[in-house]
């Protein structure tokens, strides 16, 4: 997926946790947060100045190495699409140069699929035969 629509939907969900007042209170310290009637970047920027615990700093880590861990997943999968996409051309200016047809095309992708391979052979016949 696209990095880009990721964060789109990331910030589409905090302004939604914004617009339900979720960072308004913090009951486990006890302490107004004051982040409601604010847009994400806003909030974003507020959160970017304050000074963090401990346990803030753990959470940060945490996130960070699952993040970047599922970047790697997603660079791993764009890779070999991408690997994939220059094979199935490769085979495709196989077909081209073999002068193969649209249904003979076919047919080499199919047994390209299955790890095969197709030919075209000449093959000389008795003219009665024809």
């Amino acid at each position: 997926m696209d990095i880009k629509i990721l964060l789109e939907k990331e910030i589409a969900n905090l302004q939604d946790y914004i617009d339900k007042d979720f960072f308004q209170y913090d009951n486990s310290k006890d302490i107004a947060l004051n982040l409601a009637n604010m847009d994400a970047q806003e909030f974003i920027d507020k959160v970017r100045k304050w000074d963090f615990s401990e346990m803030d700093n753990a959470i940060w880590h945490y996130t960070r190495i699952t993040l970047l861990n599922e970047l790697l997943g997603q660079e791993k999968k764009l890779a070999k699409d991408l690997h994939n996409t220059v094979e199935v051309v490769q085979q495709l200016w196989q077909c081209i140069q073999n002068k193969y047809t649209y249904n003979e095309s076919k047919i080499h992708m199919r047994a390209f699929q299955e790890g095969k391979t197709t030919t075209k052979r000449l093959v000389v016949i008795d003219k009665e035969s024809v």
